[in-house]
C-alpha cells in the first residue's frame, strides 16, 4: 500500500492525505469528548503478562527450591492472605513456568524414561499440546507419591491465569487402530508352510485377536498390539513381516465385535 501511494504521489495522481488526516482527528476528538476522565493511573515497574487478580499463591513456593520439594511440602502449600487494598493484580515477567505433579512411582519412572519428548495437555487453558522439560523427580520415604517437576515456556493470557489444573502428561504417541479390550479373544489360527520335498505343512498357534463381521459370519483376525491402555489397545494396521502368525489382521473399516458369547471363527450370525 505504501508503494502504491508513493507511486501515486510521484505521478501526481495523489496530492496528500490532509482530508483523511482531518477526518481521523475529528473522530478522535469526538471519542475523547464522549469518554470520562480516568480515576487514576497505576504504572507497572516492569512489562509482562498482566493478570487482574491475585490468589495468594504468588509467594507460597520458591521456584529455585522446586528440585527439593517433597510430597509433604506440596500438601502443605497454602495461599497467603492478600491484605493490600492497592493490589489490583500481578505482572508475569517471564515465560518459564513450572508444573508440580504428584504421581505414582511407576508413572514417575515412565516419565523419566521418556523425558526427551514430553508434552502436556491442559484442555481448559490451551487446545494444543505444550512441550515440557523434566526438571526433577522427587521421591521421599514418608510417602508413596512422587513429585514430578516439569518446566514449560509456552505463555499466553489463558496460561497466565492457571493455578490448579487437571493435566495429562503425554510420554508417547501411537498411531493405529483403537479397539476396546472387550473385543480381545484368544483363538487358534492356521498357516501353510512348505516342508521337505516341497510338501505343504499346516501349522497352528493360539494368538490374540478380534472377531469381525464378514457377511453373515464371524472371522477371527490376529492383532499386532502397539500399546495397551486400561480399557483399549492400539493395533498396528500394517504389521511388519513376521509379526503375525498367518499374516491376516484387522483393518480400518472392519466391524469388530465388542460384546457377545460363544464366539468362534466361522460362526453364522443374523
Amino acid at each position: 500500500m505504501v508503494s502504491i501511494f508513493r507511486k501515486q504521489m510521484i505521478t501526481g495522481q495523489q496530492g496528500n492525505f490532509e482530508d483523511k488526516i482531518a477526518a481521523l482527528e475529528s473522530e478522535r476528538s469526538s471519542l475523547q469528548s464522549s469518554t470520562g476522565k480516568p480515576a487514576g493511573t497505576i504504572k507497572s515497574e516492569s512489562s509482562g503478562y498482566s493478570v487482574s487478580s491475585v490468589d495468594g499463591y504468588e509467594k507460597s513456593v520458591d521456584a529455585s527450591k522446586l528440585d527439593r520439594m517433597t510430597y509433604k511440602n506440596f500438601e502443605a502449600i497454602e495461599p497467603q492472605q492478600v491484605d493490600d487494598p492497592s493490589c489490583i493484580g500481578k505482572i508475569i515477567k517471564g515465560v518459564n513456568w513450572y508444573l508440580v505433579c504428584p504421581v505414582s512411582s511407576d508413572e514417575a519412572a515412565n516419565i523419566s524414561r521418556n523425558s526427551d519428548a514430553l508434552t502436556v495437555r491442559m484442555p481448559y487453558a490451551m487446545s494444543e499440546n505444550i512441550p515440557a522439560k523434566l526438571l526433577s523427580v522427587n521421591s521421599s520415604a514418608d510417602s508413596d507419591q512422587t513429585l514430578v517437576i516439569l518446566e514449560c515456556n509456552y505463555m499466553n493470557s489463558n496460561i497466565s491465569r492457571v493455578r490448579k489444573e487437571q493435566i495429562e502428561i503425554v510420554v508417547n504417541t501411537y498411531e493405529g487402530l483403537k479397539i476396546s479390550k472387550k473385543a480381545l479373544h484368544d483363538d487358534v489360527v492356521e498357516r501353510t508352510v512348505t516342508g521337505p520335498n516341497d510338501t505343504d505343512i499346516t501349522e497352528t498357534a493360539t494368538v490374540q485377536g478380534v472377531y469381525v463381521e464378514y457377511g453373515n459370519e464371524l472371522v477371527f483376525r490376529q492383532v499386532d498390539i502397539k500399546f495397551s491402555g486400561d480399557d483399549y489397545i492400539i493395533c498396528n494396521e500394517t504389521p511388519a513381516d513376521g509379526a503375525l502368525f498367518n499374516g491376516s489382521t484387522v483393518t480400518l473399516y472392519d466391524k469388530v465385535v465388542v460384546e457377545g458369547g460363544d464366539l468362534f471363527n466361522g460362526k453364522l450370525i443374523q
